[in-house]
C-alpha cells in the first residue's frame, strides 16, 4: 500500500494538521489499516501461522513498520 499510494499518503501526512477533515480522514483510514493487520495477526495465530514467540501485538507491530511489508520475519513458512 505505501509504494502505490506514497504520494497521496505524503499529501494528507503534510495537509492533515492544517485541515481537520483531512485529518479525521487520515485518522480514519491508519485505524483500518492496523486493524486490518491486526486481523491477519489473529487469523493466523489461531490457526499456528506465527513464528514460534511470536505474538499477535509482535506480528501486528512487525508488519505496520515494515518499510516492505513483509510478513516473513513474523509468519511460519512451512
Amino acid at each position: 500500500m505505501r509504494e502505490p499510494y506514497g504520494d497521496i499518503m505524503r499529501l494528507m501526512l503534510t495537509t492533515a494538521p492544517h485541515h481537520t477533515e483531512i485529518a479525521e480522514a487520515l485518522r480514519v483510514a491508519t485505524k483500518r489499516y492496523r486493524d486490518a493487520i491486526e486481523a491477519v495477526a489473529v487469523g493466523l495465530h489461531g490457526v499456528g501461522g506465527l513464528r514460534a514467540g511470536k505474538t499477535v501485538a509482535g506480528a501486528t507491530t512487525s508488519w505496520h513498520a515494515s518499510t516492505k511489508g513483509s510478513c516473513a520475519p513474523v509468519v511460519n513458512l512451512r
